[in-house]
């Protein structure tokens, strides 16, 4: 006898993620392979960790896959605990919090930090981007056909598989057991396909259409609609002018930040109510007339094109010596740029950025860099009509001496921010030094050259591949460096001129410091008189330690091993 029977399964689902993964380690020596002078190395525990992602970085019951950038990516070895704390954030900046067993945990681009020692055992931090996955087990519920035969229970059920009943006790407790798992699964043999059958049935705006199960059975899927709805286009599935039309909305969303900047608000409301009211005689349209339709089609292909040209000549006048408009520049959600009243100068305004970033021991900080608009234009004005030229590296010296002496009362509002801090969290000599260059260090680079962002002008390899590869430049800068003031404006700069404005903090903060240059590597860095260990600079008799201030992390004393002959350095400028 054959009958209808629901069924339940347990499915496996593996939802895969990536993320940032924060850990703790210790260390014991491993004394096999070490050599007790001249290496010592250290078989390493991970014994915590904590997982910080996006709900966007979760891809959610998908089997037998990897996270993209991890392909071929061997588990981590030493393991990762099982048990991590994943912290996961939504569109909405809120945050949830749970623990969750991780499989195949994969560990790239990580880092120790935080390194601690006590007697032969280390201790730290290891931070990286981990992918892994966690499971899930579903309750599917399916119908099968099951051949019967009369028992002392009333029938028999040789698939093995579970009747559905009305209590979810047996169910549970079936499925509770190692063993009782392993029976159930070794005899699931029944499964849905997505091969179509090629029948299907219609009612209305709906159908379905017919599958094999695994046995070649059959099952109908379920009811969908034929097309989706829409009032621009009800006849089709997929619309041309509806992508368009879309498109464009989103683009002229955020089209709006740029006219708030150059044009004002006064412009915004004139650009809106036009698009509002072509936008109502669309729908207008669409339910008058076919005419309406397409009059808004032709009108949005316009505004688009228009966006593109008014965009274009934006990112034009960016490249302009003294821009009159500062670039706001913005690493995340937080970090935002404004131009306040100067309560000091009712005539003038003041340029105020948020920086939020953590120095080399993971404190992290948050202050406004500000300089006033007045002091901004002196400054780029002296710069540009400053007489001497690039003759010599004496000239160059001057140039650098001149610009700092020029600038170096022109940014109160900066040695008042980093004094601030200092004061807040009663940082000593080392630890404000550091806070000041890793914020420095946390601006994003921008090349600055004398001519045209122009590759093709450049017979200097960096400067030829950072153009190739699309790096951010400013052109017609002249001396290719900005003054102090300017850079607090812009936060556009590179190497001379963050080293010229560490140099101007430290100073004014009476640290021993210098501007160490290099014409065989074309390149400026810091040189600090502390007893820093690493590569140093020795002038008159002191020790220089380098400090690069163009990568995030850089601490004193480490240099590019490329970079690091310090007879090919010179001091451009000293303070004692």
């Amino acid at each position: 006898m054959v009958r209808t029977e629901f069924v339940k399964e347990l499915v496996e689902r593996r939802t895969y993620f990536k993320g940032r993964f924060v850990g703790k380690y210790w260390a014991d020596p491993a004394y096999d392979i070490s050599d007790g002078t001249h290496e010592n190395f250290y078989s390493i525990k991970v014994y915590e960790g904590e997982v910080y992602a996006h709900k966007s970085d979760f891809k959610k019951w998908h089997q037998g896959s990897s996270v993209k950038g991890f392909k071929g990516v061997k588990v981590f070895d030493p393991e990762l605990p099982r048990q991590l704390t994943l912290y996961v954030a939504d569109d909405t900046g809120s945050i949830r919090k749970f623990k969750a067993d991780v499989f195949e945990a994969k560990l790239i681009d990580y880092q120790l930090g935080n390194k601690l020692k006590d007697d032969d055992q280390a201790f730290g931090t290891i931070e990286g981007t981990i992918s892994g996955y966690v499971v899930h087990y579903d309750e599917v519920e399916r119908e099968i056909l099951v051949e019967t035969r009369e028992s002392n229970y009333g029938y028999s059920n040789p698939t093995g598989s579970i009747p559905l009943q009305s209590s979810s006790g047996g169910l549970s407790t079936f499925i509770d057991t190692e063993s009782h798992q392993s029976h159930y699964s070794n005899n699931n043999r029944k499964y849905k396909t997505s091969q179509l059958t090629g029948r299907y049935k219609t009612d209305g705006d709906y159908e379905r259409h017919e599958y094999y199960y695994s046995d070649y059975s059959t099952y109908w899927g379920s009811w969908k609609r034929k097309y989706d709805s829409s009032f621009l286009e009800p006849e089709k599935k997929f619309s041309f002018w509806r992508f368009l039309f879309n498109a464009i909305l989103i683009l002229f969303g955020l089209a709006l930040l740029i006219p708030a900047l150059i044009f004002g608000w006064q412009q915004i409301l004139i650009v809106v109510g036009i698009y509002l009211f072509f936008g109502l005689f669309s729908v207008l349209g669409s339910i008058l007339s076919y005419i309406g339709k397409w009059l808004f089609r032709i009108l949005s292909v316009g505004f688009a094109l228009a966006f593109l040209i008014g965009f274009i000549a934006f990112i034009n006048s960016l490249l302009k010596p003294v821009p009159s408009v500062v670039d706001p520049i913005v690493d995340n959600a937080d970090e935002v740029t404004v131009v306040e009243p100067n309560p000091v100068a009712p005539t003038d305004s003041i340029i105020s950025h948020r920086r939020i970033w953590s120095d080399y021991r993971n404190n992290q900080f948050d202050t406004y860099l500000k300089v006033a608009v007045a002091d901004y234009k002196q400054s780029a004005s002296f710069r540009n009509n400053h007489e001497l030229s690039f003759t010599s590296l004496d000239a160059y010296d001057q140039i650098i001496t001149d610009l700092y002496q020029a600038d170096r009362g022109k940014i109160p509002l900066i040695f008042s921010a980093f004094d601030s801090i200092r004061l807040a969290n009663r940082l000593n000599q080392y630890e404000f030094a550091e806070m000041v260059v890793s914020c420095i260090q946390d601006i994003p680079y921008v090349l600055l050259l004398d001519n045209q962002c122009n590759a093709n002008l450049y017979n200097d390899s960096f400067v030829a591949n950072y153009l190739r590869n699309g790096g951010k430049c400013d052109g017609n800068i002249k001396y290719g460096i900005r003054t102090p003031a300017e850079f607090i404006a812009t936060l556009k700069g590179d190497c001379d001129t963050r080293t010229l404005l560490a140099f101007t903090i430290l100073n004014h903060f009476n640290y021993d410091v210098a501007i160490l240059g290099s014409n065989v590597y074309s390149h400026s860095i810091l040189g600090i008189n502390l007893p820093y260990q690493g590569t140093y600079k020795t002038v008159r008799g002191k020790r220089y330690a380098v400090w690069e201030t163009t990568a995030a992390n850089m601490k004193p004393g480490e240099l590019p091993r490329e970079i690091s002959n310090m007879q090919n350095w010179t001091v451009n400028l000293i303070s004692q």
